[in-house]
């Protein structure tokens, strides 16, 4: 490479065509030649030139941005060690001491690059390679240039950062101590500048210059964020580390302080934004570093500072929660957020419990400390603080229902619950009833005995929320069953308000939430009646809502019965369809196809009452969901149809709606395919297996399934059992002389996709196709058998060749003549390769588990031994396929431990036992397969009989005297 390819400004030129927006041409060839030099030596020099602080007034930001933000990226692929097209040591080591001039870099943009760029390096080479790089940094924070002590802190919290990801142990270890020697230098600056900003903070009339105050305050949030991941992430064993103490101790007294001021300024005539936004920000810092030390420190840090933490988080979860929107503190409410969190994550530390083996001093410390904090009386206590705070309604809900009662709809948090104060208040609740059960259970049982002592609305709706939130903890201590007749009375005493419907929907939840617990079947006779009479009353959406998901839950439980829920189930069916037509928001409809989609499948006779509305209804919502582009709903009516099909069948009509929307599904050439074709085709084979013959919108849609089995993936097994219905109801017209030739295709793309999970089943359709097709179309089949002949040595694999001999195996108990042939295909040597397949039968003779398969395999040597055309061949090996014969018919014959004349394949009965059309079709398929008609025993002793009358008694002289024993015995007189 030239020189002249490295020239400064030809690589500038690069980078800015890079950059082109206007011109896409440009900006990828600049691309590609950047990339093509960024494995030449010297061009991670020539971009350092360019963004170098040195460069900072002549060279534009943006054009520093960019060649910073290259080499940021180009070092993640290529500055590793194990790279061998990244720079050589000597350019690194250059690079690395030209990048320590970023200390004095005065853009705060770049500064942010630089931070970022050099954590990464930082991850890759400190300590080990770049020792010097912390040393510099420590260095850089008693500097006088108050620029320089800025950047340090910076870099220094970005470069911790990354260092902490790294996963080794060793590394771990090694940095642990550079950590430890560092933490005083850091911490150093954060208590010189925190306690400089509360000072001017305290008397914010006598500070003159404010960006001095706001220099502080960002010095000690860089220096906060630095320390809480040293001391987070890096350090170990830091009760053995005094400096440590005197961080986290300092810790709740700060934030404390901070808060009043922040308060303090927001009440000012003009408060400074400025200045407001980091105190935020250093609040918010101060309280993840007592979260992130407890959660990687528990023990040590309950023993440093778990009673100072406590005591500044607790009262703000004491304090009442605004009741509006307007009377919020932003400030106030991040730190509920985070005390919230904290005093879950100590209710739940398991290693703070009195009934734990203390595993050293300070673990007993720990426990002792924890024991004294959390006492009998403060746990009580905090249980009736998150009841009367966060356990009632959510102000956003009265809010929501205020407004309009109708179509307000509740939020659900989801793993949002984090930012929002009640959701954080119930998952504290959670947990201490999960962890202080034998504390926590009896007093909220007393609490739930004495509803009527309730002097709020609030008060109600907490304490049902108790009784939802715990549930599963409360088993032993709340007969739930008791009080469904006084939570029914409290649903219906409320009158129509806010906080009313807000206590209906809990009582709601608490039923919903018991069902799978200890809901007794009187109970749930409350709850159908509760439920019907929400359904068919004027209680608003937010409320029938609530109504619905406790009807699912009540459905989908496995204790339910069907006797108790039969007297309601048309009112509940007309209910839910009536709030489906009603309702307009999507995610409302989508719960409600859910629950319909449920009662369809588990109240199977109840739903053919409704079927002929919901048939007619269906089209409608069809339309409604496609205009309004709503995907999630149209695949849940295609769930609903396919649960109509499997309880009702096809009456009614339904046949004439499924087929278009199969054939809309399932063709890939259509948009709606792409979120509708798994929905679909579990739809298909449903309708495959009700309908009763082969119609000719059946016969149509069959031209969609053979695209099908090239996307491979997981819909490619209910593709096959679509496949198999077709064969079943439609084999007459598909194994054809003029047709079969599509099965076969069919066939060889699917031996190329079908994954080994799924090979079962295909050998199991191929058996079926065997055992229908004419005996002049087997040797049609030819050409896949003679494939997966020649893929058994390629494959290797035990599964691929017993499928292969067993599907041999029934075109030889079809034909032999058949069977010869397509062996004559294999090299031209029938009776070679029908030793060779012998040879396979007794090595994979162990491999082979499927009872029908070994029946198969079985009478297919009988019937070889029969054949003049092959039984030489066979005799040759009389002791090993006579060994296997037995083992199969003892297996075969014996039942409940005893050998019986009976073969437990044979079937009994006649084909209008079976009520479905499928199992029906497949009922037939058996009664002419003598897997399922002939009893094995019977038939080889009919064989060996044959084989004597043809052969004599000289092949079975040359057997084992214990097999022909064996065989002896099996006889039948």
């Amino acid at each position: 490479m030239s020189d002249v390819e490295f020239d400064t400004n030809y690589v500038v030129q690069l980078l800015e065509e890079s950059c082109n927006v206007r011109d896409a041409n440009a900006r990828q060839e600049a691309t590609k030649t950047l990339e093509a030099l960024e494995v030449k030596p010297g061009f991670f020099s020539v971009l350092e030139t360019i963004f170098s602080p040195t460069n900072a007034d002549t060279v534009a930001e943006d054009l520093r941005i960019s060649a910073i933000i290259y080499f940021k990226n180009a070092s993640v692929r290529l500055w590793r060690r194990s790279s061998p097209r990244g720079p050589n040591d000597e350019e690194k080591g250059v690079l690395r001491e030209r990048l320590l001039l970023s200390l004095q870099e005065p853009s705060n943009k770049m500064a942010l690059q630089f931070g970022v760029l050099l954590g990464i390096l930082a991850r890759q080479d400190v300590p080990s390679q770049w020792p010097q790089f912390l040393e510099e940094l420590v260095a850089g924070m008693s500097n006088e240039n108050p620029l320089i002590r800025r950047r340090s802190i910076f870099y220094t919290y970005k470069a911790v950062k990354k260092i902490i990801t790294r996963r080794l142990a060793s590394q771990y270890r090694r940095f642990a101590e550079v950590a430890t020697e560092m933490y005083p230098y850091v911490l150093q600056p954060f208590q010189d500048n925190v306690v400089s900003a509360v000072d001017k903070l305290n008397d914010l009339a006598a500070v003159e210059d404010m960006d001095v105050l706001e220099q502080d305050l960002q010095l000690a949030l860089d220096s906060l964020k630095a320390l809480r991941q040293l001391t987070a992430n890096a350090l170990m064993d830091i009760e053995q580390l005094e400096f440590v103490q005197t961080f986290l101790s300092l810790l709740p007294e700060l934030a404390q302080r901070l808060f009043e001021c922040g308060e303090m300024l927001q009440s000012s005539d003009e408060p400074p934004q400025i200045i407001i936004m980091l105190i935020f920000k250093l609040i918010k810092q101060s309280c993840k570093a007592l979260i992130d030390v407890q959660a990687k420190h528990p023990l040590p840090f309950c023993a440093m500072v778990l009673q100072d933490a406590t005591n500044f988080f607790l009262p703000f979860v004491q304090k009442s929660q605004p009741s509006s929107e307007e009377e919020k503190s932003d400030l106030s409410e991040i730190i509920t957020l985070k005390a919230l969190y904290f005093l879950r994550n100590i209710v739940r530390e398991r290693l703070y419990k009195d009934d734990l083996e203390p595993s050293s001093d300070l673990h007993r410390q720990a426990q002792e400390v924890a024991s004294s904090v959390f006492n009998v009386d403060a746990i009580l206590q905090l249980v009736d603080i998150v009841a009367q705070n966060f356990l009632g309604m959510n102000p956003e809900e009265i809010e929501g229902i205020e407004d309009d009662p109708s179509t307000y709809v509740a939020t659900d948090y989801g793993d949002g619950w984090i930012f929002n104060t009640h959701a954080s208040g119930e998952k504290l609740f959670f947990e201490l009833v999960s962890n202080y059960k034998n504390l926590v259970c009896p007093y909220v049982n007393d609490l739930a005995s004495s509803f009527d002592q309730c002097e709020t609305l609030n008060q109600f709706n907490a304490r049902i929320n108790m009784l939802k939130l715990g549930a599963y903890s409360l088993y032993d201590y709340v007969d739930i069953n008791v009080l469904a007749s006084t939570l029914v009375g409290i649903f219906t005493s409320q009158q129509a308000s806010p906080e009313g419907f807000g206590i209906q929907r809990r009582v709601l939840q608490v039923l919903a939430a018991w069902v799978p617990i200890r809901l007794s079947q009187e109970s749930r006779v409350i709850l159908y009646e509760l439920l019907c009479s929400v359904f068919n009353g004027s209680s608003p959406m937010y409320v029938r809502m609530a109504a619905v998901n406790a009807l699912t839950d009540a459905v989908n439980d496995v204790e339910m019965e069907l006797e108790q829920i039969q007297p309601f189930s048309e009112s509940l069916f007309e209910g839910v369809c009536s709030l489906l037509a009603t309702s307009t928001d999507s995610d409302q409809r989508l719960a409600i196809m859910d629950t319909i989609t449920n009662m369809v499948n588990k109240l199977e006779d109840e739903a053919h009452k409704f079927k002929s509305a919901l048939v007619q209804y269906i089209p409608q919502l069809w339309e409604e969901a496609s205009e309004q582009g709503n995907n999630l709903l149209t695949a849940r009516i295609v769930d609903l149809m396919n649960a109509l099909v499997t309880a009702t069948g096809l009456s009614e009509g339904l046949e004439s709606i499924i087929v278009p929307v199969v054939r809309l599904g399932a063709d890939q050439s259509n948009e709606a395919s792409v979120y509708l074709l798994d929905n679909t085709l579990d739809l298909w084979f449903s309708y495959m297996e009700k309908a009763s013959e082969c119609t000719e919108d059946i016969q149509d849609l069959f031209s969609l399934l053979l695209p099908l089995f090239d996307l491979g993936d997981e819909s490619l097994l209910v593709c096959m059992r679509i496949f198999n219905s077709y064969l079943l109801i439609a084999h007459s017209e598909l194994l054809s002389s003029q047709s079969i030739s599509i099965v076969v295709s069919a066939f060889e793309k699917l031996l190329d996709v079908v994954p080994r999970r799924a090979f079962q089943t295909l050998t199991k359709m191929m058996d079926t196709t065997l055992l229908l097709c004419p005996e002049e179309c087997l040797v049609a089949l030819a050409p896949i058998l003679v494939s997966m002949l020649s893929m058994i040595v390629e494959k290797n694999e035990s599964y691929f060749s017993v499928a292969t001999i067993t599907l041999l195996c029934r075109v030889a108990i079809r034909s032999v003549d058949a069977f010869m042939t397509i062996l004559s295909s294999v090299n031209g040597n029938p009776l070679e390769a029908l030793d060779d397949l012998v040879d396979l039968i007794l090595e994979q003779s162990d491999n082979i588990t499927v009872k029908t398969w070994r029946k198969i395999i079985a009478l297919a040597i009988l019937v070889l031994l029969e054949a003049e055309s092959t039984r030489d061949v066979l005799l040759t090996r009389m002791n090993g396929l006579m060994s296997l014969e037995v083992g199969i018919v003892t297996n075969l014959h014996t039942i409940a431990g005893e050998l019986k004349d009976e073969d437990s394949l044979v079937l009994s009965g006649e084909p209008d036992q079976v009520d479905d059309n499928e199992a029906h079709r497949l009922f037939l398929v058996c009664m002419g397969d003598p897997v399922f008609t002939v009893g094995m025993r019977e038939q080889f002793s009919a064989s060996i009989s044959a084989i004597r009358a043809n052969c004599g008694d000289e092949p079975f002289h040359a057997m084992d005297e214990a097999i022909a024993q064996q065989v002896s015995d099996l006889l039948i007189a």
